[in-house]
């Protein structure tokens, strides 16, 4: 009598422990990369948020926006400008504007000061570092443009050979420069630009 040898096919237990690891490894690695990227995506948000509220003072400035008035003879321009918080943010500022004064035409009256708008930012976000002509801030910097060119005044500061403003953003519990963006902003120009954050610009 002819007997049919037959063999039972299927995977082994080991088979099935390295595939379930390959699977894990995987999934693992997706989530570290859509964390990095989440994470990257959100700090470039925040900064173009910082250069989008300085372009809009300017902005603002130099198209003549005016006090409501019922009266249009008696319709003041107005002075726009942002606050930059050191470990904070940076906030959209208007106060009136005098054309008669020859200094601070711009009212540093913190009663005529109004916030206009605070970008929408993480708490985990933060100004890590303000740096004005080449030196670092420990205070607010206030920055104001006046009518109607929009010329620059700005707080207790003297203009250096370096006219430029660097405003750092970045994750609050990390000083790593990769976690950073530089909003870069020319007192002489008007200019704002982003850039990254590297080992030769870092100071």
């Amino acid at each position: 009598m002819d007997t049919v040898n037959s063999k039972k096919k299927g995977f082994t237990l080991v088979e099935i422990l390295i595939v379930l690891t390959i699977i894990s490894l995987v999934v693992l690695l997706g989530f570290s990369s859509y964390g990095f990227a989440q994470k990257k995506i959100r700090l470039d948000i925040a900064a173009n948020s910082v250069q989008s509220l300085i372009s809009e003072a300017r902005d603002k400035t130099k198209a003549g926006y005016y006090e409501s008035s019922s009266d249009a003879v008696e319709a003041k321009s107005l002075c726009y400008g942002f606050k930059a918080y050191p470990g904070g943010g940076v906030e959209l500022l208007t106060t009136p504007y005098d054309p008669i004064k020859t200094t601070e035409k711009c009212s540093l009256n913190l009663n005529n000061i109004i916030v206009v708008k605070k970008p929408e930012t993480s708490n985990d976000i933060i100004l890590k570092k303000v740096e004005m002509f080449g030196a670092e801030q420990a205070d607010p910097v206030i920055v104001f443009f006046q009518p109607p060119n929009a010329e620059i005044e700005f707080t207790s500061m003297n203009l250096t050979s370096d006219p430029v403003m660097k405003l750092n953003v970045g994750y609050s519990n990390s000083d790593n420069i990769q976690d950073q963006r530089q909003v870069v902003f020319n007192v002489l120009t008007g200019n704002v630009k982003l850039q990254l954050l590297n080992e030769n610009n870092e100071d």
